[in-house]
């Protein structure tokens, strides 16, 4: 039983028994009383305990102890003899302190384990690159107030880093300097103190994405039977630079041709280069460079356009009516020739054959989409690049009529094909987007698209098919760009193995794949997204006389919604007044900050 005055150990400090309180036990801590169960505690020494204040560390020598009970468990008792002369509650509690905290004992007080000499050895090598540790640390610390470092201070620096890129959730700087231990708080710090340039992105390591090439060798290309179609030149229409051409287009005077890379013939399901492209889910395009999803020797023998000898596809015909729907399609393997030609270059010759017909078939399929609800969103764009000397370069991407015609090409296959198999009970990604609950303005100023966007539901992809609203199609997935997309590569498989007589991946197998698809998808968006911003920043921040022309998409009592197309940049700024929507002003530079990565703009003059 334990009585009062008795010394027992709670939660791993000393306190006093004071009373019993029937099935309770009134102790004594350093901070005042508590009643406890019985087992909140343990005996050290049954007293008396006159107080805690009289409760001492005592000064022997432990290590003689340590080599006279080699092999032995010795008791408590026995141990603060040896040691201390004596069992008091003083040496009983001297004893606790010498377990698992010195190299000699361990276990607890009721087991005492003695250490061998080599886990003494282990242990003091332990305590020593502890102590070297916190030693270097303390000088860390000191030099850290003046801001001034030395070589050895470079684990801290890396570790900062680390936490900038939201790779480390603590960080001993930020720790001592009580700030939050945030990857902006970290970001801050690198650049106040020079360690990184504000250039540094930090935005694609701290999506957690892969920048390395991948480097899976590409299966062979089975030896197959393919349709000879290189008699009917197609048309790899890209922007300027694209090196991964993955569709073409083509008319041969009644049918309509969209070619697809044949992707799928070497990146079979299950296979290496196929979990890896599943990992990545995408081409990551950032503005420094691309950080393609499949091995770069995939791209090279596969992308439409790149072999004089010609390129594997797969093909789809269509017959389409003079409304632009689809009378008759089919699908094939396929050997075709490419030309590549850029959106500029080819919409210099929209007025010549074959590209006026396949423009005017795919006109006809745009008016019955929009008959169909499509929704016309039309927002200025940008394409954002790093040249190989560091040159920022933001090129407006205009609205051309090359570009809409392969929009709409690729927007027919996809309706087609998401068509097809739910025919054939084929597995696919369907994408669909909900109808708004409010029928959006129909209207061609800029004002109008943001009321647009602004009622649209995200789209979504699942196995279950389903309308897609702001594309004006019952039905539709994306399949077209298998080099760069995941989901893309997915529908292909399923195709593919359709054409060849082998049984599709079930939905089960389809779940798995588009689960982990979707959420690395939403990372690779996001680290583009930011990054584009990042890019634009530093491109502000280089230029400090930068203006240019906004306009006014939305505004409230408060402030406005300005978008500037130069920039293909959102922002808010505060208004007195209210201005008519679509007014159009002249903007500069109130600040950047590159680590939240956002700007403040300020209105220069009205253009009205």
């Amino acid at each position: 039983m334990i009585q009062p005055k008795a010394l027992v150990l709670y939660k791993q400090s000393p306190a006093q028994v004071a009373s019993m309180d029937g099935d309770k036990i009134i102790i004594n801590v350093q901070s005042g009383t508590k009643k406890v169960r019985p087992k909140d505690i343990s005996l050290l020494h049954p007293g008396p305990l006159n107080s805690l204040a009289d409760l001492e560390v005592m000064e022997g020598a432990p290590e003689e102890a340590w080599e006279l009970f080699q092999g032995e468990a010795p008791l408590a008792e026995d141990l603060a003899e040896l040691i201390y002369g004596e069992f008091s509650p003083s040496s009983a509690w001297s004893i606790y302190l010498l377990l698992n905290r010195t190299p000699w004992f361990k276990g607890t007080f009721d087991k005492i384990e003695v250490s061998t000499h080599e886990e003494r050895e282990v242990r003091e090598k332990a305590d020593r690159e502890k102590k070297e540790a916190k030693d270097k640390l303390e000088s860390f610390k000191a030099r850290l107030a003046k801001e001034e470092f030395i070589q050895e201070d470079q684990v801290f620096l890396d570790e900062l880093k680390q936490q900038a890129l939201g790779l480390q959730k603590k960080s001993a700087i930020l720790k001592q300097l009580k700030k939050e231990q945030t990857p902006q708080n970290a970001h801050r710090l690198l650049l106040k103190w020079g360690i990184v340039e504000p250039r540094w992105n930090p935005f694609p390591l701290r999506s957690q994405l892969d920048l390395s090439a991948p480097q899976f060798p590409m299966e062979p290309l089975p030896q197959e039977e393919r349709i000879d179609l290189t008699h009917t030149l197609s048309y790899a229409i890209d922007d300027e630079g694209s090196r991964d051409p993955d569709d073409a287009i083509a008319w041969d005077g009644e049918y309509f041709w969209v070619h697809i890379a044949d992707a799928a013939a070497v990146v079979s399901p299950g296979s290496k280069a196929d979990l890896a492209a599943q990992q990545r889910a995408a081409n990551l395009y950032l503005p420094e460079g691309t950080i393609p999803m499949l091995p770069q020797e995939v791209t090279e023998n596969l992308a439409l356009g790149l072999r004089e000898e010609g390129s594997p596809a797969v093909s789809f015909r269509f017959k389409l009516n003079e409304s632009g729907q689809v009378e008759q399609g089919d699908m094939m393997l396929s050997w075709i020739k490419v030309k590549r030609i850029s959106y500029q270059k080819c919409h210099e010759f929209m007025d010549q054959s074959p590209y006026k017909e396949m423009f005017q078939l795919m006109s006809a399929f745009q008016k019955y989409r929009i008959e169909q609800g499509a929704l016309q969103i039309q927002m200025p764009e940008v394409k954002t690049r790093v040249d190989e000397k560091g040159k920022i370069h933001i090129t407006a991407l205009p609205s051309l009529d090359s570009r809409e015609m392969v929009a709409n090409a690729m927007m027919l296959t996809g309706g087609w094909v998401a068509s097809f198999c739910l025919k054939q009970k084929i597995s696919i990604p369907y994408a669909s987007q909900p109808s708004p609950d409010n029928p959006p303005p129909q209207g061609k100023h800029l004002s109008d698209m943001l009321a647009c966007r602004k009622l649209m539901q995200r789209s979504r992809v699942s196995l279950a098919p389903g309308r897609h609203s702001g594309l004006g199609l019952d039905v539709y997935t994306r399949a077209t760009s298998p080099l760069r997309r995941y989901s893309d590569l997915l529908v292909m498989q399923q195709l593919r193995r359709h054409l060849k007589g082998e049984k599709p991946m079930d939905e089960d197998e389809l779940t798995m794949a588009l689960a982990l698809f979707e959420a690395q998808a939403t990372q690779v968006t996001v680290a583009e997204r930011q990054s584009n911003i990042h890019w634009k920043l530093i491109y502000l921040q280089e230029q400090p006389n930068w203006q240019a022309e906004a306009v006014l998409g939305d505004q409230n009592e408060r402030q406005g919604h300005f978008v500037i197309p130069s920039l293909a940049l959102e922002t808010r700024i505060p208004m007195k007044q209210k201005k008519e929507l679509n007014s159009m002003v002249i903007l500069s530079v109130k600040s950047v900050d590159i680590v939240e990565n956002t700007a403040q703009f300020k209105i220069e003059k009205w253009l009205d």
